[in-house]
């Protein structure tokens, strides 16, 4: 692995920690809340066809009948370069992705706690060394 690309994955890794703590330090002061039922109003019960899109691509989620919800991000011009996505349901990370192509994955019924938040945090470097960052309301509120 060159050099650059080692720098651009420690400087999206580090970028990832500190948007996490960020959240961590909202939640902590009474901003925002990964609690059940405790949280902005602008939680939405969790369903089929979520998508929260941004300035540079979107994020999207599909509660599954059985109970499984299926996730994804894209770019909308280079699905290239470095993505690194945390998944939480609450305060519990459940899953992390450090990769170079678009991230996507189930989340099992097991991790999905009722009025607890689902929550996508998500960062993207393109080739071109671009950043962008998931809305910070890609999330729902799971029934």
């Amino acid at each position: 692995m060159s050099r650059r690309r080692r720098t651009l994955r420690r400087v999206a890794v580090l970028a990832s920690a500190l948007v996490v703590s960020l959240g961590g330090v909202l939640v902590d002061s009474g901003t925002a809340s990964a609690d059940p039922l405790d949280g902005p109003t602008f939680w939405k019960k969790c369903t089929s066809n979520m998508r929260w899109p941004g300035n540079t691509g979107w994020v999207a989620a599909d509660l599954l009948p059985n109970g499984f919800v299926f996730w994804t991000a894209r770019d909308y011009l280079d699905n290239n370069g470095v993505w690194v996505a945390d998944v939480f349901v609450g305060r519990t990370r459940v899953d992390h992705k450090e990769q170079s192509y678009n991230p996507h994955a189930r989340i099992s019924p097991v991790d999905l706690r009722s009025g607890y938040i689902l929550h996508f945090v998500i960062q993207h470097t393109d080739t071109k060394g671009n950043k962008s960052f998931s809305d910070p309301a890609a999330g729902c509120l799971i029934p």
